[in-house]
């Protein structure tokens, strides 16, 4: 909704547990509700720069609307914030989750989760300014199972994002008039009668997928050849 800045969306992520072990505990990050004042994020911002001042335009949320575990049912009233770094009781940025049962080695589990994001105004890479989007850190990514323990940090202002890599298949539904841009491969694009479409991307073994949307874009393409052969070059441009 470019006029609320607001996104809503559902995502079905099947994870294939190659740790080795069971199962039963998840925790995902939910990096917008890093743009809140209590947040830790905006505390270590704080902390750096005492001239900070915070700014009401610059709250960003994500909301998890449901939560279910194909087989497992409904787990939504099951979920709840951690502060595994520094016990911000105020800082949302992981969830956690425990399944009834846990998910053996070898097999996959499938989570269905519908959400809902308030965007900042741009702020840390992510937001809008007028009717330009920048949208990372956008859905509710699950942690990585690293040297035998989850590795799910908070949003900290003075680190990088860390995730799994994964296949994606997006599909965006903006104003007609919108240009976008997104991580892979545009596969698909459907106008529908309402007066917005629904674009498509596909991107293969990646370990995050952004998205940028605005009606000014200008489109320039191309095509570079090396020793792999031909690129595809698709660049978005302001006027």
């Amino acid at each position: 909704d470019p006029v609320r800045k607001t996104v809503d969306a559902t995502e079905v992520l099947t994870y294939r547990n190659l740790t080795g072990q069971p199962l039963d505990r998840f925790p995902f990050h939910l990096y917008l509700n890093g743009f809140q004042p209590e947040a830790t994020f905006v505390a270590e911002i704080r902390r750096d720069n005492p001239a900070y001042k915070w700014k009401e335009k610059y709250r960003g949320a994500i909301t998890i609307k449901s939560f279910e575990v194909v087989g497992m049912g409904d787990l939504t009233s099951q979920l709840h914030f951690i502060q595994p770094d520094d016990g911000n009781r105020e800082d949302h940025t992981v969830v956690e989750v425990k399944l009834p049962q846990p998910v053996p080695p070898g097999a996959e589990v499938q989570f269905k989760i519908a959400f809902h994001d308030q965007l900042p105004e741009v702020l840390a890479r992510t937001g809008y300014k007028r009717d330009f989007f920048m949208v990372g850190q956008w859905f509710p990514k699950v942690g990585v199972w690293w040297h035998g323990a989850w590795n799910c940090h908070q949003f900290h202002a003075m680190t990088e994002f860390f995730a799994d890599f994964g296949v994606y298949d997006v599909k965006l539904t903006v104003p007609q008039d919108y240009v976008v841009g997104a991580t892979g491969v545009l596969v698909a694009s459907v106008n529908h009668a309402d007066g917005s479409k629904t674009v498509g991307f596909h991107a293969e073994d990646v370990h995050d997928f952004a998205w940028t949307a605005d009606p000014h874009y200008r489109v320039v393409e191309d095509i570079w050849t090396g020793s792999a052969g031909p690129v595809k070059i698709r660049l978005l441009v302001h006027p």
